[in-house]
């Protein structure tokens, strides 16, 4: 005979798994299943900025939730990645060269950005 319940939590099971790999497929792909990612202002010489180090990539867990899979993070910064919005990136305090060769320091800050 068949259990309705045990069938439903196969299917839910089944599906964490399947979303789990597109979510990391997602990173390799640039895209949030087939919406690109909207490309940054300046190249990164190591590549995708969110493969660099594969921290955000790692931290997704899925979990079968009720009628469903939910996904989430410990990072901080996925909800940002994620929905959009502003941020801070603190400066540290470091010495920077000009062009001209003179050389002076730059005070630890706040530096303000947006999310699309």
């Amino acid at each position: 005979m068949l259990d309705a319940n045990k069938l439903k939590a196969d299917i839910l099971s089944d599906m964490r798994v399947e979303l789990s790999d597109e979510f990391d497929r997602n990173f390799e792909r640039k895209a949030f299943f087939s919406d690109k990612w909207k490309p940054r202002a300046h190249d990164y010489p190591k590549g995708s900025l969110l493969v660099v180090t594969s921290a955000m990539r790692r931290s997704a867990q899925g979990e079968v939730s009720g009628d469903g899979v939910r996904f989430s993070s410990a990072l901080p910064y996925t909800t940002l990645h994620n929905e959009g919005g502003t941020g801070f990136k603190q400066v540290r305090a470091h010495t920077r060269k000009s062009k001209k060769g003179k050389i002076y320091t730059v005070r630890a800050h706040q530096r303000k950005f947006n999310m699309p």
